[in-house]
């Protein structure tokens, strides 16, 4: 393939050998394996998860060129609910090469079958209930749990139950002390292979196609869907040449070998999309998030 990127530079918000490391210099190796880039660079500028970058991201716009930085929903998340100063808006969607969705898992044994079993607990004993998730309250597994409960006309002002690693959390659901779990939905799929958990919804869209006995939530009721992604910004004030550049050099990988080998390897889901699509998930994702972190944060 043609170089289309040279001398450019992939900005990484985190540490290195953390998650959004790990992923930008597995796409960057991709792309400089397939003769997409040349010299390619990629920095790291960790602190106050991800807030460092997103404010070197503008603070130095006028004199970063042919750089993006990758992030993924928690930049949504992170801007609105106070985490960061700046915010995500100020700057320009390249590309959401992949992603995931969100899954509820309860235990095989559980008498939960479905997402209207879930509610039904919920409207049964509205303040024994709870959901747990990985992240922090106001994180993304609780306001996925709260679109969740708003997309099935419920009370979001439900029990949200932080657990730091699997083990306690798979316990507190066995106990009945936490009636779901929410998780990625990759992950859950692969638990509930080992027939560790039961998955009862994803948060899936129509045409994204799930195992025959899991439903996302839209056919079983729940007006919602969500979508988990990692994706590529360029600074304020990038012009639509540079965003083309990047956004073809993306889709001139995807057409590659190493791509759908990376994919198969990693289990990713693929979203590819383009500036314009991912620039419409972030302003239907922001208005989504902003919808239940405010009930949320006044509870």
């Amino acid at each position: 393939a043609a170089v289309i990127l040279e001398d450019a530079t992939f900005l990484v918000p985190g540490h290195p050998g953390g998650g959004w490391d790990t992923l930008t210099r597995t796409m960057g190796q991709a792309l400089g394996a397939a003769g997409i880039t040349d010299d390619l660079a990629i920095e790291n500028k960790d602190g106050n998860n991800g807030g460092v970058g997103l404010s070197y991201m503008i603070e130095n716009a006028d004199a970063l060129s042919n750089t993006v930085m990758l992030n993924t929903t928690q930049i949504v998340v992170r801007s609105l609910n106070g985490t960061y100063t700046d915010s995500y808006a100020d700057l320009v969607p390249v590309a959401a090469p992949v992603g995931d969705y969100a899954a509820f898992i309860v235990h095989p044994e559980s008498e939960i079958q479905s997402m209207t079993d879930l509610m039904n607990a919920y409207q049964q004993d509205p303040a024994g209930f709870a959901i747990g998730g990985g992240s922090a309250p106001q994180g993304i597994d609780h306001l996925v749990s709260a679109m969740v409960m708003q997309g099935a006309q419920e009370d979001i002002d439900f029990s949200y139950v932080q657990f730091d690693a699997p083990e306690p959390a798979f316990a507190a659901m066995i106990a009945g002390d936490v009636r779901a779990l929410t998780t990625e939905y990759t992950q859950a799929a692969a638990l509930a292979e080992q027939g560790v958990v039961r998955i009862i919804g994803v948060t899936s869209p129509e045409g994204f196609a799930l195992p025959e006995s899991i439903g996302n939530m839209t056919t079983q009721g729940i007006d919602m869907e969500f979508i988990a992604w990692a994706g590529f910004f360029a600074p304020p004030g990038t012009s639509q040449d540079e965003v083309a550049k990047f956004e073809t050099a993306f889709a001139a990988l995807y057409e590659t070998e190493t791509w759908e080998e990376l994919v198969s390897k990693n289990g990713w889901i693929t979203h590819q999309l383009d500036a314009q699509e991912f620039a419409a998930l972030l302003e239907k994702q922001g208005a989504d998030v902003g919808a239940v972190l405010a009930p949320i944060a006044a509870n």
